[in-house]
């Protein structure tokens, strides 16, 4: 036991270093560009400057809600490189802290090593160094989702709404979220969550009206329709779909109908089993709809299916059944593959090229065996 004990901080210590020296090289030669433009956007709203006309860093536009400046704000307090460091720092302890709550909710305590090894696991995939190295918001977002879930099984009505309505503030999608929340009955959260996102936003109509406007008539809408044409980049629904040469408001009305078919699916299976486990697979087959049927879903936006790997991690350790194992597997490699080359011949292959969505579909599934 002592020998597979330090086999597993070898690991760990591998997986963070790998990620640590890619960083590092990173901040040597560029900026994290995501963050570059939360950052310019975030300076731009302090001059009094709508952040939803200008293109930033790299010709990329400001696509959050008002409310995300709650979060990015005191970024612009300190210098752009150190500002991205206090932001990396940030965005591990996030990752690590999503995953110690679900750790402490589903394994034992004395299975130190058993946590170690998933947190490895959580690190070494693309999605995760995708997030990273852009200086996405993504870890923050999953942080304060789990936190909310967290407080639900607590019965801390209140709370749980207010993490929901934050995550909401920062990333309008997971306000999709409270239909498992109503389909538990838990309406305190559901009114707790409206709150919270309402309020958030408000605060900045009252400063910049015209950035509100424009977000909410404009910016949103067109993030709603927007797509990519197949880039490879995008492992949503629609870009599988497009790479099958299938685009238009048909198939987007296919989407939605698959979203809402999923979401009715869920709700009907699990009505009547509630358990934390239950729980769990419920909250975290919504979220993994939410991200593959959204307008796009970028790699780095596959994090969001973390919590779905440890909800089938957990019935693996409970049940030790080898099959499930290697199919959990293989959806982990197809989830956490990434070719460099965007052009790469095997990528003329739509399955191929949606290889992060055939394995959110094999995901699922096992979640719902």
């Amino acid at each position: 036991m002592r020998k597979t004990n330090l086999l597993v901080l070898l690991i760990f210590a591998l997986a963070l270093g790998q990620i640590l020296f890619g960083l590092t090289k990173v901040l040597l030669q560029t900026d994290l560009i995501d963050f570059r433009v939360y950052y310019e956007a975030s300076q731009d709203f302090l001059k009094g400057i709508n952040p939803y006309q200008p293109l930033y860093f790299q010709k990329i536009p400001f696509n959050y809600p008002p409310s995300a400046f709650i979060f990015l704000l005191p970024l612009v307090l300190f210098p752009l490189k150190v500002s991205q460091i206090i932001w990396l720092v940030l965005s591990f302890l996030f990752l690590f802290g999503f995953a110690w709550i679900l750790f402490q909710l589903y394994i034992p305590r004395k299975e130190w090593w058993l946590k170690l090894l998933l947190t490895s696991f959580l690190l070494q995939n693309f999605p995760t160094k995708f997030t990273l190295v852009m200086g996405q918001a993504n870890f923050l977002v999953l942080f304060l989702l789990i936190t909310s879930f967290f407080f639900y099984l607590r019965q801390k009505s209140h709370l749980a709404g207010l993490f929901l309505g934050l995550a909401t503030a920062l990333k309008i999608s997971p306000i999709f979220l409270i239909i498992f929340f109503l389909a538990r009955k838990e309406l305190k959260i559901v009114v707790s969550t409206l709150i919270t996102f309402i309020a958030a936003n408000l605060i900045f109509v009252f400063s910049s009206l015209e950035a509100a406007v424009d977000y909410f008539q404009t910016k949103l809408p067109e993030l709603l329709w927007t797509t990519n044409l197949g880039y490879y980049y995008d492992q949503s629904l629609l870009a599988f779909l497009s790479r099958l040469g299938l685009e238009g408001p048909a198939w987007r009305l296919l989407n939605l109908f698959l979203l809402v078919g999923g979401v009715i699916f869920l709700l009907l299976k699990f009505q009547k089993t509630k358990s934390q486990t239950a729980d769990l697979k419920f909250f975290s087959l919504l979220l993994l709809l939410i991200t593959i049927t959204n307008s796009f879903a970028w790699q780095h936006h596959l994090v969001f299916l973390f919590p779905a790997f440890l909800s089938a991690s957990f019935y693996l350790i409970e049940k030790k059944e080898p099959l499930f194992g290697v199919i959990l597997a293989l959806a982990a490699l197809l989830v956490g593959l990434h070719f460099r080359d965007p052009e790469h011949f095997l990528l003329t292959n739509p399955l191929i090229a949606s290889h992060g969505l055939i394995g959110s579909f094999i995901l699922g599934g096992l979640l719902l065996r």
